[in-house]
């Protein structure tokens, strides 16, 4: 009787240890159905809008819904910063207002996964919102025109700066927040972001 349950226990544990080393070892790949064990280097993204929380700030007043309010981006310059196709109020650049993205030119520490984040948000052949702040100045001190950008999502307009911050991908701008429309959500955007070590936060010991 002995004998039985040194055997029964210890294929018991062997079973128990496959189970596990299968669940660690997987190597199919989910995306691609590659089964073959070999390296994947195909780049592969997740969904930058329906990832995440969906915490979104939403333009529901009709805004956005006003063609002149619409642009369309050329380029994206780095995390918080973006060129128009179109002259807006004399400039075709966009300073993302109440956020502060590393900056690429001084190569700071995840610059580059904050310029394509912010890629990543950018719909291919779709317009976005501009929309300005009620309390700050149109442009900043370089000619650039300080917004809120939206992008629509196929339901809402929903905003892109908060988003960023929300993701890690960003901080909020402290120096020059204060009373503006949305300080209250990008300060909690920080704060949840902070919290559960996300992007720069996590690689970068913000």
């Amino acid at each position: 009787m002995r004998s039985l349950i040194i055997v029964l226990t210890g294929t018991l544990m062997l079973s128990c240890a496959a189970d596990h080393s299968s669940a660690f070892l997987d190597t199919s790949d989910k995306t691609t159905g590659n089964t073959t064990g070999e390296e994947v280097t195909e780049d592969v993204t997740g969904d930058p809008i329906d990832d995440g929380p969906d915490d979104w700030i939403v333009e529901g007043t009709g805004f956005c819904d006003i063609a002149q309010n619409q642009v369309y981006v050329r380029k994206v310059k780095d995390g918080d910063t973006i060129e128009l196709k179109q002259l807006v109020d004399g400039s075709n650049t966009v300073r993302y207002i109440g956020v502060d993205a590393s900056e690429i030119f001084k190569d700071e520490c995840y610059s580059a996964e904050a310029k394509n984040a912010l890629t990543a948000l950018i719909p291919e052949g779709k317009p976005l919102c501009l929309k300005p702040d009620s309390e700050q100045e149109n442009k900043d001190m370089y000619g650039r025109l300080l917004r809120y950008v939206y992008m629509h999502d196929g339901k809402r307009w929903v905003q892109q700066n908060a988003r960023l911050v929300r993701m890690g991908d960003a901080r909020a701008y402290h120096k020059f927040l204060k009373g503006m429309d949305f300080q209250w959500e990008i300060l909690d955007a920080e704060n949840k972001a902070y919290k559960e070590n996300r992007g720069g936060w996590s690689d970068c010991d913000w």
